[in-house]
């Protein structure tokens, strides 16, 4: 709920950057046991170009930065932040509008602890403040990829207009 859409059709968009077929292959929270092959046949065979994918999930999901680690060792990492109330508020009505949420905002937010330990899905869609402690998951990404570079985006300045072609332009730089 932080822009990951733009950021994917951003990234389609460069002739160098080898973007999956689907926005979010959920290979390293989901189907990891898939195997690398599968991973691969999620792109276009391109040799030359860099390889990207957008998942949000992988922030959140603990075992992604264990299983990205096992397979690449070195990456350049966007994690795009929002102010983590306005984060929450989108991805409850995102699971409102998926028909996953029958209680009111207040309500899941109360409910929130309780409910994501109960099972996957409840953990992936149930989610709204523990998605938005970006700390510890930043930090987790930090000390597993030490070697790794990081380039933060604040969520309000990738949907400022006025600023989107600069910050494109950062982007494919820092890539």
């Amino acid at each position: 709920k932080c822009g990951t859409t733009m950021l994917h059709h951003w990234l389609k968009q460069n002739s160098q950057i080898n973007m999956p077929k689907l926005k979010e292959t959920h290979f390293f929270n989901y189907y990891f046991s898939n195997g690398k092959d599968w991973y691969k046949n999620q792109f276009n065979e391109n040799d030359n170009l860099l390889n990207g994918e957008v998942d949000p999930s992988y922030l959140f999901v603990p075992e992604s930065s264990s299983n990205i680690k096992k397979c690449i060792d070195k990456l350049k990492f966007i994690i795009i932040v929002r102010k983590p109330i306005e984060r929450a508020y989108s991805h409850y009505l995102m699971s409102k509008y998926r028909l996953y949420e029958e209680l009111t905002f207040d309500e899941a937010l109360i409910e929130e602890n309780d409910r994501i330990f109960k099972n996957k899905f409840s953990f992936y869609n149930f989610s709204y403040l523990k998605r938005s402690n970006y700390c510890d998951q930043i930090m987790r990404y930090q000390k597993l990829f030490p070697d790794s570079n990081f380039f933060f985006i604040k969520f309000d300045e990738l949907i400022d207009i006025n600023n989107q072609k600069e910050l494109y332009n950062n982007i494919c730089d820092y890539l």
